[in-house]
């Protein structure tokens, strides 16, 4: 499912910048009229009580989706459809790969969770390799955005 979701969200970058002419907020209201009729389908036929559910969730459960919603869609997918109608994929992908390095860090401003030295090797070979990714790009991509 990871790599299915991984080339599903790749190509819909491509299909983004396909269509760069169109406001990045624009697409993002768009695509998330189609969504969610799709996704209420979906949470009825494998949710039978999550409606029922709805009533008794937590405002911590409110606030997440608010966050969701908010900074997570409208805001980061914004900034995202921005980028990739502006710059070349090649250029703007590999900055995707810092996901789980801010997650780490949001998880250690906001919950203060463990730090190991793992995670912080981890943290320095991903900001390392998406440094070469990005410094030391092919040829080929440097010519095609010359032309």
């Amino acid at each position: 499912m990871s790599l299915g979701s991984t080339f599903s969200w790749g190509i819909a970058n491509i299909f983004v910048k396909r269509v760069s002419d169109v406001p990045s907020q624009s697409l993002l209201a768009w695509m998330s009229l189609f969504t969610v009729p799709l996704l209420l389908l979906l949470s009825v036929l494998f949710e039978p009580n999550g409606f029922p559910l709805l009533s008794h969730a937590p405002l911590s459960a409110w606030l997440g989706l608010a966050y969701t919603v908010l900074a997570s869609t409208v805001i980061a997918y914004g900034l995202w459809y921005y980028l990739l109608a502006k710059y070349t994929v090649s250029q703007v992908a590999p900055f995707s790969l810092l996901t789980p390095v801010f997650g780490i860090a949001a998880g250690q401003l906001f919950f203060q969770e463990a730090l190991t030295e793992a995670t912080l090797w981890g943290g320095a070979i991903t900001i390392a390799g998406v440094a070469i990714i990005v410094i030391r790009r092919p040829k080929l991509a440097i010519i095609t955005e010359a032309t």
